[in-house]
């Protein structure tokens, strides 16, 4: 038996039939597109007055639109131009849109705040900059629920056709693992401190690939115990939260010292079932064991900057 192509058999012909419908198979002559009732060629956008009738198969020889201007000039509709020679609008095609020039400069619309936080937020040598960029590579919490981070290579990649391979092609995944490890190291980096031979107030841990950033809660309980070196002599780091607003120095020695934490921020104020506002004093303690620990950090620090007579910050907060 002789080998016939599909496309040539009578199965293929049975599909082209089926796809078609009822009435139209694969012999069935095609009507030519833009064709009127009177079996004529039309350009769907040829202006009025064109042609002389719908039988004409050609246009009129010296077609004027119906409108002028001051001067008595047809005003040709899209796509045409008025010939002076054939006296007549002549069909040149439609103009492509107009494109805006790619070297202009736009104008920069910013607040001078807004350029800093946009420049604060993809520097991961910030530490704003820094968190942000760490927080995309959650991985889950641990059992106290402090939020686990893990380096993902796929992360950040859309997963479209060819572009996961053009990715690892140009080194995309090594750039954004670096990214990640700079990160870290700014975070971890905040609370290094001459005083210490290790980073008690460090407010996360890094173990193998793994990251962990500690909740308010079990940061508190971690550095309540520790002793704050320098300018405290020694004190207790609950000792000095303790302190908050309990100021005894008198007046001439400076009175109570600086909120120690502006509470506007929505992450210490919590709202009750009654729609009530109030500090959240796990945050608001958290928050002043973090800024001891990052006063404590650099090269040329003296200590906390935090005085228990004060109840408050002198400075640094």
């Amino acid at each position: 038996m002789a080998y016939t192509p599909f496309f040539q058999g009578t199965e293929a012909q049975k599909v082209i039939d089926s796809f078609l419908g009822t009435g139209v198979n694969a012999t069935t002559p095609m009507s030519p597109a833009d064709m009127n009732a009177n079996n004529v060629f039309r350009n769907p956008y040829s202006p009025e007055g064109f042609y002389a009738n719908d039988t004409d198969m050609y246009p009129v020889d010296s077609y004027t639109p119906p409108v002028t201007d001051d001067e008595g000039i047809p005003n040709c509709p899209e796509g045409y131009i008025y010939d002076e020679v054939l006296k007549a609008c002549r069909f040149i095609g439609f103009s492509e849109p107009a494109q805006e020039d790619s070297d202009r400069e736009e104008t920069d619309t910013r607040t001078e705040s807004q350029k800093i936080y946009d420049e604060m937020k993809k520097d991961v040598t910030d530490p704003f900059g820094a968190n942000r960029f760490v927080n995309k590579y959650e991985d889950g919490v641990d059992e106290f629920g402090n939020p686990i981070y893990k380096f993902n290579p796929s992360t950040g990649v859309f997963p479209l056709f060819g572009i996961p391979i053009i990715d690892k092609l140009t080194g995309g995944p090594q750039r954004r693992e670096d990214k990640y490890n700079t990160a870290i190291n700014t975070i971890m980096d905040q609370t290094k401190s001459r005083f210490y031979n290790n980073n008690p107030f460090a407010f996360g841990s890094l173990n193998g690939d793994y990251f962990t950033k500690f909740n308010d809660k079990n940061y508190l309980e971690r550095v309540l115990g520790e002793t704050v070196e320098g300018s405290n002599q020694g004190a207790k780091m609950g000792e000095l939260i303790g302190s908050v607003g309990q100021g005894t120095a008198p007046i001439n020695q400076g009175g109570q010292g600086t909120e120690p934490v502006d509470v506007r921020g929505s992450s210490l104020v919590i709202q009750s079932d009654g729609g009530t506002r109030r500090r959240d004093d796990t945050a608001y303690e958290s928050a002043v064991a973090k800024n001891i620990a990052r006063n404590l950090a650099g090269d040329n620090s003296t200590g906390s900057g935090f005085s228990k007579s004060l109840g408050g910050f002198y400075k640094g907060r």
